[in-house]
């Protein structure tokens, strides 16, 4: 895969921003890709140690539950 090929794939789930769309870390455009840690994933404390933690498990649950 070329630089520019991985570069469009990417973009393909980026916002106007260059922000993964998602609804809880769960991307809204490609499906088994999440993330952790972004401003507001699930409340304000989502890039804080005291909510990554919260956001992680749901994550892992959604990955588990997949199978």
């Amino acid at each position: 895969m070329t630089a520019e090929e991985i570069r469009r794939e990417v973009a393909a789930w980026l916002d106007e921003h260059g922000m993964p769309r998602h609804r809880f870390g769960r991307s809204t455009d490609m499906d088994g890709l999440y993330f952790t840690g972004l401003h507001f994933q699930y409340a304000v404390s989502s890039t804080m140690i005291a909510g990554v933690g919260r956001d992680a498990r749901r994550v892992a649950n959604w990955i588990a539950a997949s199978g």
